[in-house]
């Protein structure tokens, strides 16, 4: 499992941090 600095973040919403993770950097290439 991959925690990164805002680990605190990720164990208060994962699903939307996780889902952050794996569409924004996607999106931000895009971009």
């Amino acid at each position: 499992m991959f925690i990164p600095k805002g680990s605190s973040i990720e164990f208060g919403t994962p699903t939307s941090v996780r889902f952050l993770y794996v569409a924004w950097p996607a999106n931000w290439q895009s971009v």
